[in-house]
Parts: structure tokens; sequence; C-alpha cells
């Protein structure tokens, strides 16, 4: 070990395997020889220096013995240079890693070390300080974050030799709140059986979490996620559970999507699955209506979309629910009552009209004449009611127009309809717009044939080009129209006390409305409607 023979060494002072620096000197070494002598065996790391004047680091065992009755001291020293080369790596290592790590002893529990990143997180230096406050000093004083279970763990790792993984949360030198995923290991350190604790930050994990869950929960829509392979639920929102009446997770999963749908009508799982596994290699979501069935046996009807979502790591699809079972039985009313409208009522109309125009011819009073004014009247309201139907039902279809044009054609046509009312314009030369040409002629004709039907001598139809929209404004010198026809039409709204005479300001109402605009009516003098239409970009065109 020191490069020497035997007989090189014999009878030699101490002196010839120790280096020059007093610390390991011969004075030294006849001190730490006195205290074996009074004190007992003694062990302890020295330096000694080779033959060749290389030095290394040994361990030395200084024992007091009798030999030949003599009293001697017997050292045993070992060479522990590859000890301390893996001691520096591991303090590199241990120091050097991002990961806060704490070195507990699995007999009491006690922290021995904790490196740098560690004492960063938790905001003390020292390590004396941190072993004083010990876990429970670093944790929460509420909750089940004890000294008691934080111990029972670190044995249990130990007694088991395999690592274990546990969410703890840590109070920080300034109070503050962190939650951490420990992973607890079994190491052997400078020959000690110890529990490496490796802690990870995940704070803002957890807080983003937290946030999820205020929002998933807070929303009104109900909401489910999905395992899309399995169409497994993973998690469901309250308003998922109250909409089908169900209290738990676990009662859906009981349940699954077979349990929850119409399968007699085609909404099978399978359907679903398609549905999902679709938006999962699309990466697009997916609107679709589906049947539910409550736990009562409600039937509802569902607006259900279906968008991909990487949760955790993992790829999930969410359903967002909405119920739309009213909407969906007042859209079938509708459709019973158009049918009505367009083939009942007008077949028996033609019939009412047809006899009483060869009454008409046979009688000299005028009931039939009455009669047959009446049917056109009533047939005018259902053409009214159906175009209306027709354009307000189709898609939007958003293309540039001369607005100034397209009004002086409404405005030649329906002069000659009744060319006793002067109708005086002042357009632009020329205003181009993006809207619906449909719905703007046939708010613009709703408005001017009011006007035309109650002004005394004149009109007045203007368009003012602004910034961001455009105004038309319609105004006639009649006597206005009554309160009682204005009334349902701002309120949006007919009772069976308060309800308008016809379809016309209806009409007008729900043009301008389709036209995403505003309509204001005054009655001050005469009748003046203001028909805002916004002006809408081309696609690319700049802010």
């Amino acid at each position: 070990m020191n490069g020497y023979e035997q007989s090189e060494l014999i009878g030699e002072p101490i002196g010839i395997v120790m280096t020059d620096d007093e610390a390991y000197g011969p004075q030294a070494a006849t001190e730490m020889m006195q205290q074996a002598r009074t004190e007992g065996p003694q062990r302890f790391e020295w330096r000694n220096r080779r033959r060749d004047g290389k030095t290394f680091p040994v361990e030395v065992d200084l024992t007091v013995i009798e030999l030949d009755g003599e009293e001697r001291v017997l050292a045993s020293v070992q060479d522990i240079t590859e000890r301390k080369r893996r001691e520096q790596e591991y303090e590199q290592i241990f120091n050097g890693v991002e990961d806060p790590i704490a070195v507990f002893d699995p007999d009491t529990g006690d922290i021995t070390e904790v490196n740098e990143p560690y004492r960063d997180m938790i905001g003390y230096d020292d390590l004396e300080t941190i072993q004083e406050l010990g876990i429970e000093g670093m944790s929460p004083s509420e909750g089940e974050y004890t000294a008691e279970r934080g111990t029972a763990l670190i044995r249990e790792v130990s007694t088991t030799s395999e690592p274990k993984t546990v969410e703890w949360e840590a109070e920080t030198a300034g109070g503050d709140r962190r939650y951490l995923d420990i992973t607890l290991s079994p190491a052997v350190i400078r020959g000690e059986k110890r529990v490496l604790s490796i802690q990870r930050d995940v704070t803002e994990r957890k807080r983003r979490e937290q946030e999820y869950e205020q929002i998933f929960n807070g929303v009104q829509d109900a909401i489910a996620v999905f395992d899309p392979g399995t169409l497994e639920f993973l998690d469901a929102n309250e308003a998922y559970l109250e909409m089908f009446d169900h209290e738990s997770l676990g009662e859906l999963r009981e349940r699954g999507v077979s349990g929850l749908s119409v399968t007699k009508e085609g909404y099978t799982e399978q359907r679903g699955r398609e549905v999902h596994q679709r938006v999962v290699e699309s990466d697009e979501p997916e609107i679709v209506e589906w049947q539910g069935e409550t736990s009562s046996g409600e039937r509802v009807w569902l607006e259900v979309k279906v968008a991909p979502a990487v949760i955790g790591g993992e790829q999930r699809t969410v359903s967002i629910q909405r119920d739309i079972t009213e909407r969906k039985r007042r859209k079938q009313r509708l459709e019973v009552f158009n049918r009505i409208l367009r083939h009942n009522l007008r077949n028996r109309l033609d019939v009412i009209q047809s006899h009483a125009e060869e009454l008409q011819s046979r009688t000299t009073g005028d009931h039939a004449e009455r009669i047959v004014a009446a049917v056109d009247d009533l047939a005018g309201v259902g053409r009214r009611a159906r175009q209306v139907d027709q354009i307000l039902s189709k898609e939007d279809n958003f293309t540039e127009i001369d607005i100034t044009q397209r009004l002086r054609e409404i405005v030649e046509t329906m002069e000659a309809i009744d060319s006793d009312i002067v109708v005086r314009t002042d357009f632009p030369k020329e205003a181009r717009l993006q809207t619906d040409e449909e719905s703007i002629t046939m708010a613009v004709e709703s408005a001017l044939e009011n006007a035309l039907g109650h002004a005394a001598s004149a009109v007045a139809v203007a368009v003012d080009d602004r910034p961001t929209e455009h105004v038309i404004t319609i105004a006639d010198d009649g006597p206005g129209i009554p309160e009682e026809e204005l009334r349902p039409i701002e309120a949006q709204t007919e009772t069976r006390l308060q309800h308008g005479r016809g379809l016309g300001l209806w009409q007008l109402r729900w043009c301008v409305d389709n036209l995403n605009g505003e309509l204001t009516i005054e009655t001050d003098t005469g009748t003046t409607v203001r028909i805002t239409v916004p002006k809408r970009r081309n696609p690319g065109q700049s802010v």
C-alpha cells in the first residue's frame, strides 16, 4: 500500500509514511495514539504518503494491545481512495441534479442530508434547521402530511427495498405551500442504510388541475371525458351527472354509453365510438345530435360537440352536451304548423274563394265581395309567412351588393303599386355592403310597404354611409304606428293581451335580426324606421 518492503519500514520513524501537512504529521499521529491509550479505540480518516511521494486517503483504526508483555498500538490502515472517489461523485451528483433530494435514516425518520435544490425549494439554508424541523415542521399543520405517516413510508421502503411514489405537501420558510411528487428509494450511503427522497415540485400542475376542476364543474354545459378507444367514462362534471340524473361517476361507468342512449333509435355505443375515433383521427371537433335517456327513463335530445384533447399526457375526447329537447319539439311543431299553413289552409281558402266568387255573381249585396277580400288578405298572410320562413331558415348567404342600387329598384317597384304617394330619396352615389341580399330586401320592402300604406302624402327614403355601418331611414307623414302595435315588436314577444295584427312588423324585426342589425321605430311625427346594418369585411380584408 505504501510502496515499501517490510525491512525498509521496521525501526523507521512513523513520519516515513506521512505527509508534510502538520494535520497529518508525526505529532498529530502521536496525539491520536495517546487518545487510543486513554479513551479507547479510535477510528478516523488520514492521509498517507507513498514511497513515490504521492499522498492518498486512508481510514485508520487504532487499538492498544499487549504484545510480548509490552504495550503496543495496533494501527489497521485501509486505502479508501476508491471510496473517496465514489463519495465525491455522489456529492457532485447529489448537489448537481435539479430535483430536490433529502436523505433519511430509516430507523428514526430523521433527515441526514439535503442537497442545494432542496434548500432552495424549502427556503432554509442550513442543514441543522432542516433537521430540527423534520418532516412535520416542513409540512402543513393540518391534514394527512404528518411525521408518523412520513416515517412509516420511509421504513416501508427500507424494509421492502421497493421504491414508492407518493404525493406530499410541503410548507416553505416563507409559509408558501408546495405540492410535491416524491419518489422514495432504498440506498446504502457510506456503509449505512438510507432512504433517498427525490422530490419534484408539481405546484403549478396542481394549480392547473384545481382550475380545471373549478371550470369543469362550474360551467352549465354537461361535459364528459372519454377514452376514445373504449368509450369508457374517465370523468364527468356535475352538470352531466344532473342531466342524466346520476350521483356519481361510478354510476355512469356502470351504465356506459349504451345505458345512457336510446339504442332502439340507432344511438348505439358503436355509433358513438365511431364519432369519437373520427374526431381523434382528424384532430377536428364534430357536432352531432344524440338522443339520450335519463335514469328515470326520460328521453332527451342532445346537441353533442365531441372534441379531441390531451389530458395528463393521454389522448382523450371531450363531449360537451346541450339539452335541445325543447328546441327539437318546437321545430317539430313549426314544421306541422308550416305544413298546415302551406297546404291545408291554402287549399281551404281556395275552396272558400271559388264559392265566394260564384256567390258574388249571383247576389246583389257585398257579402260575397267581403268574403273574397278577407280570403285574399288571409292568403297574403300565408304567402308572407312562407316567404319569411324560407328566407330565415336558409343558410347565411352574404354577398357584396350596392345598397344604393338595390334601394332604387325597390322604391321604383313599390312606387308603381301606389303612385299617389310621393317618395323622396337621398342616396349616396354608391354604397357597397357585404350582406344577405334577400334579408335586407325583405326588411326594406316591409318598412316601405308600411310607410306607403299609412302615409298622408309623402315618404322619405335615405341611406347614411358610416365608417362601420349603413343606416337606412324610411319615414312617412302618416298618423304613426299605434303603440299597441309596436309594443310586442319592441318586447320581441306577444302575449294573449298584447299582440300585433299581422306579420309585417314581425317580418321587419326578424329580417333585421338576421342581418345582425339594429331596428328603431319612432312615431312622434308619422313613422320613422331606421335599419342599421353593420359592414362586414371580405375574407382577408385588413382591419
